[in-house]
């Protein structure tokens, strides 16, 4: 499947942009005409709001249509399309999991950048993240299949930039809360805080971000973990629900006491800041750093492990069922 990148180069052709017939769903409008290639000739298929069908569909398919066009100047139009129709594209059985993996993770970078982006408006902020919480609530059933997980897997764990790894966190919180059977507004609050965790390390220098933890001086690790309460004042403007705020504010905590910024211990930490906090430390892991490689899921689970009193154990222990029930371990 061929689609644009989420950092808003997509892959042109002539200035037509490619997207998956599947993408073109039963009972929606799109508000983009639609065309087919035909040689080195880009035909009109369907009209811009025409009534797509399941016709449409089975029409392609037997085309052995790969590919659909859109002119690339509605490439806004059409993902926000896509955002609007996320659930009813997620539960379609109909598309292949891997396709709509894929969507997922592309329209997901999407929004994230777009929340990441530094010395937003508090009215933009807050529209911003209310199309992350819309996107959440659409992904639930889908999130709840094993093979999901693994096709997302393929996707979520590239790249280095703070949105990228809220994505991955993110993508891990919800799946370990579906285990603890959390209602909806809960699930939804959890994965919000979950995306927006590190958004205080945007008041950080760049240097700084660059740096191994571990090697930092005094005064640069205390400018470092201020990152957790810096979210909080940020985070404050749109307002999120207190479950996603404590996740925010707890995320590096441990449960021996020894984390920061309030040195919570054991139930004191919220359990879903205290999931966020493993989800956090294991997609952090698998991506790379300035001063490290990234590690495989099974050295990653095992660094989690092997730091005595970090984490809870059965939020541990859960995300390794995850893990493994999705072959990913």
């Amino acid at each position: 499947m061929i689609m644009p990148d989420h950092k808003g180069k997509p892959a042109m052709e002539e200035g037509f942009l490619p997207i998956p017939p599947e993408h073109l769903l039963p009972n929606t409008r799109a508000g983009f005409e639609i065309y087919l290639k035909q040689g080195q000739r880009f035909v009109l298929y369907a009209k811009s709001n025409d009534q797509l069908t399941g016709e449409h569909r089975r029409r392609l398919a037997e085309m052995d249509a790969r590919e659909v066009y859109i002119n690339v100047s509605k490439e806004s139009v059409y993902s926000d399309y896509i955002q609007d129709n996320m659930s009813q594209l997620l539960n379609d059985d109909e598309i292949p999991v891997d396709v709509r993996a894929e969507t997922w993770s592309w329209s997901a970078g999407k929004l994230a950048e777009d929340v990441y982006e530094t010395a937003l408006p508090p009215s933009v902020l807050r529209k911003r993240v209310d199309r992350i919480k819309k996107l959440i609530e659409a992904s639930s059933r889908f999130f709840n299949s094993p093979e999901s997980l693994k096709e997302l897997s393929k996707y979520i764990s590239a790249g280095g930039d703070i949105y990228q790894h809220g994505i991955g966190t993110m993508v891990y919180a919800l799946c370990l809360m579906q285990t603890y059977d959390a209602d909806d507004a809960v699930l939804t609050a959890v994965c919000v805080g979950a995306m927006l965790h590190d958004i205080g390390k945007l008041q950080l220098p760049e240097e700084l971000l660059s740096k191994d933890p571990a090697t930092m001086t005094e005064q640069e690790f205390s400018a470092y973990s201020a990152h957790p309460n810096i979210g909080v004042r940020v985070s404050a403007v749109i307002p999120l629900m207190p479950e996603a705020i404590h996740c925010v504010l707890f995320h590096h905590e441990r449960v021996d006491g020894n984390g920061y910024p309030s040195g919570a211990t054991g139930e004191e930490i919220p359990l879903y800041a205290r999931v966020v906090a493993v989800c956090n430390a294991y997609d952090g892991l698998t991506r790379s750093r300035p001063w490290r490689r990234a590690y495989t899921p099974f050295e990653a689970l095992k660094h989690v492990r092997n730091d005595t009193g970090a984490f809870d154990q059965d939020v541990f222990m859960r995300l390794v069922k995850v893990l493994s029930d999705s072959g990913l371990t």
